[in-house]
């Protein structure tokens, strides 16, 4: 079995490190106790990807070495033929179908990713749709419902909490203007603020220091983390504020209303599923995704 995100049509769009690469090793690294399980990643890389897993995972030279073995690379391939594959970020019909991507499997699995990327009129066949259905409207007919989780126990531990507030800026959906992040570190009171973006800034500030990802060690470099605003208003299942309940720290929703929760519900339930403690969302080996795959394959 395969797992896998799709890839954008066009070649200036790419995922970089995203929460879809640690969602595939998350998942490869449990549903390889019971299945043969390899990756594929349809895009070409533009970090070291040993040294993000390495940086992400307490995990032993064997296991890092397994991940690379098993890991196929192909820049955006137009036909995929196999027996079994799941991808991450559900966007089958926004970037395969629409992409002209060919998919010929005896099982396709996906996790929903977006409201705007839904599972009708499907031109692949043998399509299993694991979503949430507490964020989502439509496809409840034909999904499966199920929370994407996190493996916890496989993440590197952290050993500091300084003074400083992250702010995640990337292009892809979370980009800020620099008079944006400017009002932010005006209205906290942190001894430094983090900005980490993909996208070139000139920021005249002695408090706001800028990097770009994939940023090592993050969890060690800050105390809490300013959740933004995406531009699409939707985040399916925010991983960042997962693990900062499990690393102890803390999170602020700026500019985050009751309003635009009814709108991103995807958000609206992650912060309700880590209030109520981290466990729904920890993956295990009792997680229920075995008895779906076995019933399908």
């Amino acid at each position: 079995m395969y797992l896998s995100m799709t890839w954008p049509k066009l070649p200036n769009k790419r995922h970089g490190v995203c929460g879809h690469i640690y969602e595939i090793i998350d998942y490869y690294l449990l549903l390889k106790r019971k299945y043969s399980v390899k990756i594929l990643i349809g895009e070409q890389l533009l970090y070291d990807y040993e040294l993000v897993i390495r940086d992400k995972y307490n995990l032993s030279d064997q296991e890092v070495s397994e991940i690379i073995n098993d890991t196929t690379f192909v820049d955006r391939p137009k036909i995929l033929i196999g027996n079994n594959i799941l991808f991450v970020d559900g966007l089958l019909k926004t970037n395969f179908q629409n992409g002209g991507v060919k998919l010929m499997f005896k099982n396709i699995f996906t996790f929903r990713c977006s409201p705007r990327s839904d599972h009708e009129n499907l031109h692949y066949k043998n399509v299993t749709l694991l979503q949430d259905n507490r964020a989502y409207s439509d496809d409840n007919d034909v999904a499966i419902q199920y929370v994407k989780k996190i493996y916890f126990d496989k993440l590197k531990p952290i050993s500091s909490s300084p003074d400083v507030a992250l702010i995640y800026g990337t292009g892809n959906c979370r980009l800020l203007d620099i008079q944006t992040i400017i009002e932010i570190s005006k209205q906290y009171n942190f001894e430094k603020y983090l900005l980490v973006t993909d996208v070139d800034m000139d920021i005249s500030s002695s408090v706001v220091d800028v990097i770009k990802p994939p940023v090592r060690d993050i969890f060690n470099k800050f105390g809490t983390y300013i959740y933004t605003p995406t531009q699409k208003s939707f985040d399916c299942s925010s991983r960042l504020i997962a693990e900062c309940a499990f690393f102890g720290k803390h999170v602020i929703y700026h500019d985050i209303t009751q309003e635009y929760l009814t709108i991103d519900t995807g958000l609206k339930v992650r912060m309700n599923d880590v209030a109520n403690g981290i466990d729904c969302i920890s993956l295990s080996e009792h997680d229920n995704i075995f008895n779906i795959l076995d019933e399908k394959l």
